[in-house]
């Protein structure tokens, strides 16, 4: 549903041979994924909430480990710039957990939510 109504992968690929058309195309920024980790530069600078230094990405690839969870300021789901979207590390997500990144997500992240309801308006 996601993808048919405009919105990115959010998650990376493997560095194997066989993911490298995807993963070197040529990228700078979707309604859910961004080539720039800076805040200011995101299509979604008007929905976040940051909870720290504005002008760093928000949470880095190193800091999402295996027992990583989506921080959640002031009790709203996170929406930063989060490492590792539209197949690649390089590329910047707004929030740790949705739909768009695994199935395992519980819901879209605040941003995919906006886009889904503004697009079926």
């Amino acid at each position: 549903m996601g993808h048919s109504l405009g919105l990115e992968d959010e998650y990376v690929l493997p560095a194997l041979p066989e993911y490298r058309p995807w993963r070197d195309q040529p990228f700078d920024k979707g309604v859910n994924a961004a080539s720039r980790s800076d805040p200011a530069d995101l299509p979604w600078r008007d929905m976040l909430n940051l909870g720290g230094d504005v002008s760093q990405p928000t949470i880095t690839l190193a800091e999402q480990g295996p027992t990583w969870i989506d921080p959640m300021p002031g009790g709203r789901p996170l929406v930063g710039s989060v490492a590792g979207a539209h197949y690649h590390e390089k590329y910047f997500r707004p929030s740790g957990d949705c739909l768009m990144r695994t199935l395992a997500a519980h819901r879209f992240c605040p941003v995919c939510q906006a886009h889904i309801v503004a697009r079926l308006r």
